[in-house]
């Protein structure tokens, strides 16, 4: 599990420079046409918090912010976009037909880290919080979708662990 905190800070916060920051129901497409997944997929390769288009930044579009809210609630919500303690954010990855953003918190990365995927096919996201805990450092590992929390992730997310996908959501 180590490993794979390691590698998502790796892949997401890497030599990123600090910024810092004081639902889809089942079946039902948080992205409606191809102009938007155009839109999404322009984030690759940049930071969330870059203002891309009149609307702001990567957090405020409204196909990536009304879906989350209803998925996660404000608390996760502000936590997921890097806005409830000083972040690290990595630059937006598209993998095939997802997208990953990610970030965690300053000076301990491993501490505290979130991720979201969007499957730029249909639009279902996905959500994954990862906290060290207690005096040994536990990890503890939780991901939400449109299924609900800790339901099993497709399998096909299941190749991406070095982006940050748990391994403990895959199914067998």
């Amino acid at each position: 599990m180590c490993l794979a905190t390691a590698a998502l800070l790796i892949n997401l916060c890497g030599s990123a420079p600090v910024r810092s920051f004081s639902a889809n129901e089942p079946g039902q497409s948080g992205i409606e046409s191809q102009g938007t997944f155009a839109r999404l997929r322009s984030y690759a390769g940049k930071y969330p918090s870059d203002q891309q288009d009149p609307t702001g930044h990567f957090w405020n579009l409204p196909e990536i912010k009304q879906p989350l809210l209803k998925m996660l609630g404000l608390k996760d919500f502000r936590r997921l976009s890097g806005r409830t303690v000083h972040s690290v954010e990595g630059a937006v990855k598209l993998r095939e037909n997802y997208l990953f953003a990610g970030n965690c918190q300053y000076l301990c990365c491993p501490c505290r880290s979130n991720l979201l995927i969007v499957d730029l096919r249909d639009g279902r996201m996905y959500a994954v919080f990862r906290d060290q805990v207690g005096r040994a450092r536990r990890e503890r590992v939780r991901w939400t979708s449109a299924g609900g929390r800790n339901a099993p992730l497709p399998q096909e997310l299941c190749k991406f662990a070095e982006m940050g996908v748990p391994e403990e959501g895959c199914g067998k």
